[in-house]
């Protein structure tokens, strides 16, 4: 069969699957194992098993993986992030539509420490949610507020997703995590805008909270502790070149640990969850990583689909309409998909972008932006979709009317990225490099 019809076959398969709800891992690996031998035969197949695995994984580059997640493991474990929201809620809870825009800050704040949407879009709902609906928030706008402001902390250093997509991209991990970090709090900012906006022309959305005392406001700061010593570490230690990104990895979770231990905060139960967690989710990630990068990509490569994405792509006179398809492409998938769909765009899409003469870092950000604005943009919406799970008080119709608005704020947020690209650029292409 012709290696081109078999590829293209592949990329159907893929989206088949991911639909069906078969594991991510499993996916890549039956597509790319099974293509590889329509293509090459068995013996060619059956050799992946034998080199794949080891070739991928020794990659120092993912060492730095497992250190980010216990990073975000001990201190979510720990209850820290239900304080920064705390401190928030007390400095801007008393405006109407600040519990809302508490929230979205919030949010970024968890990301200096997790980097992981789905860990911040839980605990929102568990912890802002209720708060907001004690005094009267409308229900769907407090669902949405958790939900949306999530997908800000998986772009913010330590994000595990932009090492994993800077390394399957080939490109360098520390630049990505910086790119990350002002378009994060962008993000969050024109979040918590829009949220004072519509509250301030429909009152009954977001009424006030009870004013805390100056003395409440400034001892609630302390909690605010922990983010900023994590900004400092990661965003600081790599943007100066005083270490690598394994390395600021590896400072940032000692430190993470001596925290929660001055806070008394690690028990035993706690440390054993933390380090169950970290190897459940490294091995996962490991085997989507090897799947992804050593079996399936290596079979969109050998099928010439890349070869032929890149032909078709350059061969358009107009590099903006190129882009602007792969984005339509990247919103749509993101919206029926999530975000494991990134993990087949950004390879398959990265090299086509640099030989037109645009940035990759750049464009792993916005391409990240796009997919997370898919996630929860209707009729799927996966990010609301398990907020919803949790909250069961507002109905997924209901949700998925309101969060248009954020929606929207998203496509400005890329818009801006597009047309200002130092946004995404300024803090990577100014760093000390290591050495």
């Amino acid at each position: 069969m012709n290696p081109l019809v078999v590829g293209i076959l592949g990329l159907i398969l893929m989206l088949i699957l991911q639909f069906a709800g078969l594991p991510v891992p499993v996916m890549f690996f039956l597509l790319g194992f099974f293509g590889m031998f329509m293509i090459k035969g068995w013996v060619a197949a059956l050799g992946l098993l034998e080199r794949v695995p080891w070739a991928q994984l020794a990659d120092f580059n993912f060492s730095v993986i497992p250190l980010f997640l216990m990073l975000g493991m001990v201190l979510f474990e720990c209850g820290v992030g239900e304080e920064i929201y705390r401190s928030m809620q007390r400095w801007l809870g008393h405006f109407r539509g600040g519990m809302g825009a508490a929230t979205s800050i919030a949010c970024a704040f968890l990301g200096t420490m997790t980097g992981s949407g789905y860990a911040a879009n839980i605990l929102m709902c568990k912890v802002a949610y209720p708060e907001m609906r004690k005094i009267n928030y409308e229900a769907t706008l407090s669902l949405c507020v958790c939900a949306s402001s999530a997908t800000i902390a998986s772009m913010i250093p330590p994000s595990t997703a932009l090492v994993i997509y800077a390394v399957i991209a080939e490109q360098s991990v520390a630049q990505c995590l910086l790119a990350g970090f002002i378009p994060g709090f962008l993000s969050m900012a024109i979040y918590a805008v829009m949220i004072l906006i519509r509250v301030r022309f429909n009152p009954s959305l977001g009424p006030p909270a009870p004013r805390a005392s100056w003395r409440v406001r400034f001892f609630d700061l302390k909690y605010l502790v922990p983010a900023v010593i994590m900004m400092l570490t990661i965003i600081g230690g790599l943007y100066f070149g005083v270490f690598t990104a394994t390395e600021a990895g590896g400072v940032a979770t000692l430190i993470a640990f001596l925290i929660v231990i001055a806070l008394r905060r690690l028990t035993w139960a706690r440390f054993q969850t933390t380090i169950y967690e970290t190897i459940r989710l490294s091995i996962m990630l490991a085997l989507i990583i090897v799947t992804i990068r050593g079996f399936y990509i290596l079979f969109l490569n050998i099928s010439w689909i890349t070869v032929t994405i890149a032909e078709l792509a350059l061969g358009i006179e107009s590099p903006w309409i190129t882009l602007g398809a792969m984005y339509l492409i990247c919103f749509l998938l993101g919206m029926f998909t999530g975000s494991p769909m990134a993990l087949v765009v950004i390879p398959l899409f990265t090299p086509v972008v640099e030989q037109m003469g645009f940035s990759a870092v750049w464009f792993i950000i916005t391409i990240v932006k796009m997919i997370e604005t898919g996630a929860i943009t209707p009729p799927v919406a996966p990010g609301i979709f398990i907020a919803q799970g949790i909250i069961r008080e507002v109905s997924l119709e209901k949700a998925y009317k309101d969060v248009w608005w954020f929606v929207i704020c998203d496509m400005l947020t890329l818009f801006l990225f597009i047309v200002f690209p130092q946004i995404v650029l300024f803090l990577p292409n100014t760093m000390r490099e290591l050495g």
